[in-house]
């Protein structure tokens, strides 16, 4: 099957979210989109909410590229590619449109999100690991699990929940993260409140593209990445790299979405 991807250098992964302002157009692109020498024909299902405004230009690479979608209304909506008029949906993707694209960033983060950070190398320097197996569970684990009621499931959204909450306890105030357990659905929450930035800074949360993993920014970005602390994770080149974990990681900028609260 073909699948639509943001237009952001050479990545072509799958995307399930695609956020666009009212009024405003995001380009994405369809990869596989050359189907017994046909292209597929980008569309929306509701061209009230958002429209396709460009249906972009097929290359020798057999993907379509430069595909516009414009926001006209806040909702959401199905973004379809078919194989001609009317015919069969080989690719599809969400279509969130908002007042705004992406909330602007500010100097500093909320201070649940810096405090957040200091509960998150404690949690590292302490050393938190999986059982062996790598099961989702373990002692420290549970504990993140324990929050939302859960045991033995992917917890790397858990970890920052975890980190956030105890912050806000610490502080007195209520915390400003949703209790959201998987990644996709805190995207989805993210591009809904308009909670995304494009410049992270420590506190922020990150969610890698399309929408399968959770950490939490605890720097500045330098040279194209942003450190961050993440949980349910792994690294190389650590005593104990063959188990899951939370670990100190460093990923390209362009690879993750960044949600402040």
């Amino acid at each position: 099957m073909a699948h639509f991807f943001l237009e952001t250098g050479a990545n072509t992964s799958q995307t399930n979210f695609v956020h666009v302002a009212i009024g405003q157009t995001t380009k994405v692109g369809v990869w596989g989109a050359q189907i017994n020498g046909q292209f597929l024909i980008p569309s929306t299902n509701d061209p009230s909410v958002a429209v396709v405004t460009s249906k972009g230009s097929g290359g020798a690479d057999g993907m379509i590229h430069n595909i516009s979608v414009q926001g006209v209304r806040e909702g959401n909506v199905m973004l379809e590619a078919r194989l001609g008029p009317g015919g069969p949906v080989w690719a599809v993707t969400q279509v969130v449109v908002g007042k705004t694209a992406a909330v602007p960033a500010v100097a500093a983060a909320s201070k649940v999100g810096t405090e957040a950070v200091a509960v998150a190398r404690k949690e590292l320097a302490t050393g938190v690991f999986e059982n062996e197996g790598n099961d989702n569970a373990g002692a420290r684990v549970d504990e993140y699990e324990r929050l939302f009621g859960l045991h033995n499931q992917p917890w790397c959204a858990m970890f920052v929940y975890f980190c956030y909450n105890t912050a806000a306890a610490k502080l007195g105030t209520s915390n400003p993260l949703p209790k959201i357990a998987g990644a996709s659905a805190l995207l989805v929450w993210a591009q809904r409140n308009d909670k995304l930035v494009t410049e992270p800074v420590a506190g922020d949360v990150l969610i890698v593209k399309p929408g399968t993993h959770v950490g939490l920014v605890t720097g500045t970005p330098r040279g194209g990445k942003v450190p961050s602390i993440e949980g349910n994770t792994w690294s190389h080149g650590t005593a104990d790299n063959h188990r899951d974990g939370v670990y100190e990681k460093s990923r390209p900028v362009e690879n993750c979405y960044y949600l402040r609260v």
